[in-house]
């Protein structure tokens, strides 16, 4: 059976090369040579028509050799992709294959020093940035290394087994550090890894699927009093407008595709608290449709965000009014690829009413068509008060009710915000303090739900954060911003506090006289109670 060495070995060339000439070296010689071949070529073909025909070889000559380097470093660079790139699935049509041996990460990483794997893992820059996340500083990891322990090479581990060095092992026992979290920081920093590379290989499906296609909307017409009150996607997102995506909505995304695609009555109501991401997860459908991942038959759809405040502030006479939007659905129903997006359908349609106009009569011709789509939107409390009793209406839509997000998936949403702010603010997140955030804001941000209340109190941590002028997040830092914004004491016990609690029926029983065994019932439920929050909290 094959171990980690033999996985490497047919690296060997190309980490060599690459302390010669790294991939920017590599594409800058490339772009240098291509640039002087082509001018040569100019030059050359000027001289065609000038009288200085001595000097046709000479120059014809350069741009040979110059064509002949451009053409080598090109050869070079695609030989540095095979192995950069291998195991690095695209995103879009991924055929799942599973990748043999090792990933040019793991064979640079073990190139640092084949002898001592966790040396190597420590030194290399995926290792430093793990530790920092784990908040364990460079001083705690050079004792760890310096210290007496048995070393695994890389001819020690086999691919299929589960081995590791007890040492490290301990050393992340003793800074509070489980398996579990580990493994999480792992996946949190080669995630950004995998992004980086994806865009790096600009060929791939994944990049060139954002180019639009050229001929394709010539089938389709064009509703131009529907783009007139109409408003951007993202200006009512919860995430997406941060730079944030992510794949925890795709069941979600499944069942608005599969009812768009439907015949007849392809319209969806989007029922969900303020705050869990309705329109983000319309964005999330949206991107599909762009990259061409979602069901054929809706490519070339446009979603299009009805400016329903505009529209009521342009027509304040019912005449008028109705006589606009029924001009509006009509070039809508002509177009043939439109999906009209009403936020807060209910209150759009009370607003309509004050005016005289019954916008759910005026809508319910059209909501049969095959043509003519709409996603609305709307809270709970609002669907049951104003929607369900119009009956008829209600039942055109297909209902899909969005659930506040769970830990696991804000989480998910959070890890590449983070990200973005670290690079906006200049800051650096401990990966505790990230499962923190969440963590505090479903047990302590009453108002609002998730993701929401996870977003808005990370960018709040941010900006207490930089008051206090360190650009440091723990775990610690977090749980002091709620404390300081709640009163309520937050984070692990502190040794002052465990005393305490350890001595309490003392304390209490100072103070109430003749009572031990009510002191000792209350003594002893505090204590649960307290053991029961920090568990939560740790798992």
């Amino acid at each position: 059976m094959k171990n980690l060495h033999d996985y490497v070995v047919p690296y060997a060339g190309v980490l060599s090369l690459e302390q010669y000439l790294g991939r920017k070296t590599l594409a800058g010689l490339r772009h240098l040579t291509f640039a002087a071949g082509t001018l040569t070529v100019f030059i050359l073909a000027g001289i065609q028509f000038t009288p200085f025909i001595t000097y046709t070889t000479m120059v014809t000559g350069s741009a040979l050799i110059l064509f002949s380097t451009w053409l080598l470093f090109l050869i070079i660079y695609f030989y540095h992709n095979t192995y950069y790139f291998y195991g690095l699935d695209s995103i879009i049509g991924s055929d799942g294959k599973k990748t043999v041996g090792c990933t040019y990460e793991v064979a640079a990483l073990v190139n640092l020093n084949q002898d001592d794997l966790t040396d190597a893992f420590i030194q290399s820059g995926v290792g430093l940035d793990i530790m920092a996340r784990l908040a364990i500083g460079r001083a705690d990891t050079s004792i760890l290394i310096g210290s007496m322990r048995t070393k695994i090479t890389s001819r020690d581990i086999v691919v299929s087994d589960q081995g590791h060095d007890v040492a490290l092992r301990n050393f992340l026992d003793q800074h509070a550090v489980t398996s579990e979290l580990f493994t999480q920081v792992i996946n949190f920093c080669i995630t950004e890894i995998h992004r980086h590379k994806r865009l790096e290989r600009w060929w791939s499906r994944d990049q060139l699927s954002q180019t639009t296609g050229i001929g394709g909307e010539l089938a389709y017409g064009v509703a131009y009093e529907l783009e007139r009150f109409s408003r951007s996607l993202y200006s009512s997102t919860i995430y997406s407008d941060l730079g944030v995506t992510t794949n925890t909505n795709v069941p979600y995304y499944e069942r608005i595709e599969h009812a768009l695609a439907r015949d007849k009555a392809a319209n969806i109501l989007l029922i969900g608290n303020a705050g869990v991401g309705k329109m983000d997860i319309i964005i999330g459908v949206a991107k599909r449709l762009r990259t061409g991942v979602s069901l054929h038959a809706l490519h070339h759809t446009h979603f299009i965000l009805l400016d329903t405040d505009r529209l009521l502030a342009s027509y304040s006479n019912q005449h008028d009014f109705e006589n606009q939007f029924l001009s509006l659905l009509d070039q809508a129903a002509l177009a043939g690829n439109c999906v009209i997006i009403i936020e807060n359908i209910s209150s759009f349609i009370s607003h309509g009413a004050h005016i005289g106009v019954s916008i759910n009569e005026l809508l319910d011709t059209y909501l049969a068509l095959p043509s003519f789509h709409i996603i609305g939107t709307d809270t709970p409390a609002a669907y049951h008060t104003l929607l369900e009793p119009l009956g008829g209406f209600v039942r055109r839509f297909e209902e899909i009710l969005i659930e506040e997000s769970t830990i696991a998936a804000t989480t998910s949403v959070i890890e590449p915000l983070v990200r973005v702010e670290e690079n906006r603010h200049g800051v650096f997140f401990t990966y505790p303090a990230i499962g923190s955030v969440v963590t505090a804001a479903d047990r302590y941000i009453i108002d609002g739900a998730m993701p929401d209340k996870a977003i808005t109190l990370l960018l709040d941590v941010i900006q207490f954060t930089k008051q206090l002028g360190n650009p440091i997040i723990t775990e610690e830092t977090v749980y002091t911003y709620i404390s300081s914004i709640t009163g309520i004491p937050t984070g692990p016990i502190s040794n002052t506090e465990r005393d305490l609690l350890l001595n309490l029926e003392s304390v209490l029983g100072a103070r109430v006289i003749a009572q031990a065994a009510a002191v000792s019932a209350v003594a002893k439920t505090m204590r649960i109670s307290i053991f029961r929050t920090n568990w939560c909290r740790e798992n």
